[in-house]
C-alpha cells in the first residue's frame, strides 16, 4: 500500500507545481517611451525582462521611441511594469495592446 501512495502523491505534488505557471503570453504590449536611447535597449531594458518570468522582451527602437513586450494579458501588472521603467529613469507615454490570439488557437 507504501509503495502506491508514495508515487500517488509525488505525482500529484509534480502536477500541480508543473501547472502553476501555465499562463500564454498572446499579448503584445507597445510602449511608447519618448526619452528612451539605444543604450536603455542595449543593455537595461533586455536585462532587466530576462529576470521576469512573465514578461518576455520582442523587440525594442530608439528610433520610434517603442519597445514590444510579449506577456500574459490575464496576469499583466501595469503598475510594476511602470516601477521597473521608472528604475532606468523611463516614463511610458502610451500603451498599446495587441491581442495574438488567432482563429487556429481557438479551434485547437
Amino acid at each position: 500500500m507504501k509503495h502506491i501512495i508514495i508515487p500517488i502523491l509525488f505525482l500529484s505534488t509534480f502536477l500541480l507545481l508543473a501547472g502553476k505557471d501555465n499562463h500564454p503570453k498572446n499579448t503584445n504590449v507597445i510602449l511608447k517611451i519618448s526619452n528612451l536611447k539605444e543604450e536603455d535597449i542595449i543593455k537595461n531594458l533586455r536585462n532587466e525582462f530576462k529576470q521576469k518570468p512573465h514578461i518576455d522582451f520582442v523587440d525594442g527602437s530608439f528610433l520610434t521611441k517603442t519597445i514590444v513586450l510579449k506577456v500574459n494579458e490575464q496576469s499583466f501588472n501595469k503598475s510594476n511594469l511602470e516601477k521597473s521603467m521608472q528604475r532606468w529613469g523611463l516614463e511610458v507615454d502610451e500603451y498599446v495592446f495587441v491581442n495574438n490570439l488567432s482563429i487556429s488557437d481557438i479551434e485547437n
